[in-house]
């Protein structure tokens, strides 16, 4: 194919379906440009023309009538362009006359390509809704097969649209095309149009294109029409191959970004998450892992109901089992039965159940997961946490808001204790919210969506007990209880730990204190007989919530290096100027 020409003819076939914004000449121009067509030199002929088509002159038709059956049958070809775009009622006889001649081909010294000037002429006809001369398009694309190009793959368009009797032949050749065409952008141009033109019933062969295709550009361009166009499930299986065995060394990017943006499944992850160490091709790789690395899960369809998301919730949690990122059975079976249990709630339309249930599933996740961390059990892992606990949180937004109480801090403390002051850390806490305390109301001190301190009255809190803690939020809905307990005596002591003493250069001494709590719940020792310093100031800006494990360097004293100590319950440790000294 004669690509000068193709250009030209290219930019000539755009104008027969565009409006052309005339620039204004003078009427001497215009003359000059008119008086051109009838020039030997086909070089100044076609100047001439271009520049008719340019500013669509309309004063030139008659010149052009004139001239045209003197020009060699390549000019005729570009004068019948003219008229076609100034309007002339006529073209279309003049056109078959034009075909005429080039079967005729009597002008020998002209060298023409009569079918390609048949295709053509094929354009001016189309755009005219004569479809009679469609056999001019199949001859010349058997010519040049299997190279073609944009004018070849839009006739063929054409055709299929408005000619009933070739479409079947022009859909075959417009698949050829996106098979063979050398030109991999006329091999994306065709596949796009088979998609325009047949939506899913044109299916196989777009995935059969992506398989197949060796193009990169190309490949992703189909990968992304499948994506946005066809919601068929079976894809997610295709991507899933795909992403294995593509030889394309970009393509497990994109196939790992359409998995974790439409899909994001347990499977979907833990195949890329495997595939990374396959992967030779080092940007391949990066990418692959800081997705993997940045993942969580989420809701992929939004208009899907909720049952159905709590469906896929069970569905992932099974997932998460059978590759043992969930360690312990019994704990398993556990979990799935308050999944089955927000479910049936749901179906029976008690959906503040169901989000009280979800938000009880996400609690015990996030504890088993950070026992997981700091025991280095194998009950929920990051694998099944990065699942399990974020996608209820989507499932969560589409149901009511139900407080819910994460933890409190403390937990326990003495019977001495009095004027209590509990942190009640959750979600969905309202500004209005009250705290109830065995079902009393209790004094709000400071309350966020998330945080809620509260002071417990005396009268409450001076009996040897374990007493109920609740939030209420001003719709009536009930959060779940957490337990504060009140005892004579702790199950272990907090233990208070001199760490060491420093000499000041004024001569006086800082000594450095931290604890030790085995209790494994938060302890509130407040200041005085149970936590005091001697000889007084008793207070030394000592803790008085005691959080559980080994703390280090938690306060400091400064004093004069005589003995100062410090008790808790009946755990005492002291410190003078000959006590350890930091280093």
């Amino acid at each position: 194919m004669k690509k000068v020409i193709f250009l030209i003819i290219s930019i000539l076939i755009l104008s027969l379906t565009c409006n052309i914004n005339a620039q204004k000449i003078s009427d001497h121009e215009k003359q000059k440009i008119i008086s051109n067509l009838s020039k030997s030199n086909p070089n100044v002929s076609l100047g001439a023309i271009m520049d008719v088509i340019d500013h669509k002159i309309d004063e030139a038709i008659p010149e052009i009538l004139k001239n045209i059956g003197s020009k060699p049958l390549t000019l005729q070809y570009w004068y019948l362009i003219a008229l076609k775009i100034l309007g002339y009622a006529n073209t279309h006889l003049l056109t078959i006359e034009y075909l005429v001649s080039l079967d005729a081909n009597l002008d020998q010294s002209d060298e023409i390509d009569v079918d390609e000037y048949k295709f053509l002429s094929n354009n001016i006809l189309y755009s005219l809704g004569d479809y009679t001369r469609t056999q001019n398009t199949f001859n010349y694309l058997q010519k040049i097969s299997p190279e073609s190009d944009h004018s070849m793959i839009s006739q063929l368009r054409l055709i299929i649209e408005n000619d009933p009797i070739h479409e079947s032949q022009a859909k075959t050749e417009l698949i050829k095309l996106a098979e063979n065409c050398p030109d991999e952008k006329e091999r994306w141009l065709a596949v796009s149009y088979l998609y325009d033109l047949y939506k899913e019933n044109i299916l196989p062969e777009i995935e059969k294109r992506l398989i197949e295709e060796t193009d990169y550009g190309v490949k992703l361009s189909i990968l992304y029409e499948i994506v946005d166009n066809y919601k068929n499930p079976k894809h997610h299986q295709l991507f899933v191959n795909q992403i294995q065995i593509d030889t394309c060394v970009e393509m497990p990017s994109a196939y790992a970004e359409v998995l974790f943006v439409y899909y994001a499944t347990p499977l979907d992850y833990k195949l890329i998450k495997e595939l990374i160490p396959k992967t030779k091709d080092e940007i391949t790789r990066n990418y692959l892992t800081f997705r993997i690395n940045k993942f969580t899960s989420f809701i992929t369809d939004s208009a899907s109901s909720v049952v159905t998301n709590i469906d896929s919730l069970i569905s992932y949690q099974a997932q998460c089992a059978s590759f043992k990122w969930l360690w312990d059975i019994s704990f398993n079976n556990q979990i799935n039965g308050l999944l089955l249990n927000a479910k049936t709630k749901l179906e029976s339309r008690d959906s503040v159940s169901a989000a009280f249930r979800l938000k009880q599933y996400r609690s015990i996740i996030n504890k088993e997961y950070r026992d997981t961390l700091e025991l280095e059990a194998k009950y929920v892992t990051r694998d099944a946490f990065i699942f399990l606990y974020y996608y209820p949180k989507y499932i969560l937004n589409r149901l009511p808001k139900v407080p819910w109480i994460e933890s409190i801090t403390p937990e326990i403390t003495v019977r001495k204790s009095s004027g209590i002051q509990i942190t009640i850390s959750g979600s969905d806490f309202k500004s209005d919210a009250t705290v109830l305390w065995n079902n009393t109301t209790q004094k709000i001190i400071s309350v966020t969506d998330t945080l809620i301190r509260v002071e417990i009255d005396k009268k409450e809190s001076n009996k040897e007990g374990i007493y109920k803690i609740t939030v209420k939020n001003p719709d009536g809905i009930i959060s779940n209880e957490a337990a504060f307990e009140i005892t004579n005596k702790l199950e272990f002591p907090v233990i208070p730990v001199l760490e060491c003493v420093r000499k000041n250069e004024d001569n006086s001494y800082t000594a450095y204190f931290g604890y030790d709590n085995k209790n494994g719940i938060s302890v509130l020792l407040q200041i005085g007989e149970e936590n005091k310093f001697d000889p007084s100031e008793h207070d030394r800006l000592q803790p008085e919530i005691f959080m559980p494990g080994r703390h280090k360097n938690i306060f400091s004293v400064k004093f004069d290096g005589r003995k100062i100590m410090w008790k808790l319950n009946k755990e005492k440790i002291t410190a003078d100027k000959n006590s350890p000294e930091c280093k």
